[in-house]
């Protein structure tokens, strides 16, 4: 296939000219499925949609963050403007009203440039490792709760989710399915 790494099949490993390199070889392909099957897994836990139990025809599909927030609570809100502490307090008030504190707000990186603009009352920053300067890495809410901020490239632009990671249970495979 090409783009991708050579493919190695039990056999070639079993045979006697099969050396440690070609066990490296085995690590890294492994190594980069997984990196694959990560990024696939994240975009599902995201926006994937809710088909069914499956059949022979169909495969089975779960329904993700997206899915669930619409079709469970409406809880979702959308706004063309930068997402501002105002903004966020509005969708955490709702929220909070049904007895849930949410504590991971989950955004893409477009969003992170208004997170870094909101008003210094509500950031907690943090310095960060790699680069010059700082990071948000927690921002208080006008309901008391704190979320923890998490960026991930995966969130489509404009999409920020606020969420209960303990109240989260992802099973997309269960017994020998992995």
């Amino acid at each position: 296939i090409t783009g991708r790494d050579l493919q190695i099949s039990g056999s070639q490993l079993a045979r006697q000219m099969s050396t440690s390199a070609m066990q490296d070889q085995v690590a890294h392909q492994l190594q980069n499925r997984l990196i694959e099957w990560k990024r696939d897994f994240t975009r599902a836990l995201l926006y994937s949609t809710l088909i069914g139990p499956g059949t022979d025809s169909a495969y089975r599909s779960f329904g993700g963050f997206r899915y669930w927030i619409t079709t469970a609570s409406g809880q979702t809100e959308s706004t063309a403007a930068a997402l501002t502490i105002a903004h966020l307090n509005t969708v955490n008030k709702k929220i909070v009203d049904q007895g849930v504190y949410p504590d991971l707000l989950v955004c893409g990186t477009d969003l992170v440039g208004s997170i870094n603009a909101i008003d210094a009352t509500n950031r907690r920053l943090l310095e960060s490792g790699n680069q010059v300067g700082y990071k948000v890495n927690v921002l208080t809410l006008g309901q008391g709760n704190d979320v923890r901020v998490v960026v991930d490239p995966r969130v489509n632009a404009g999409d920020a989710f606020l969420l209960c990671p303990d109240r989260i249970k992802p099973r997309p495979l269960q017994g020998r399915a992995l």
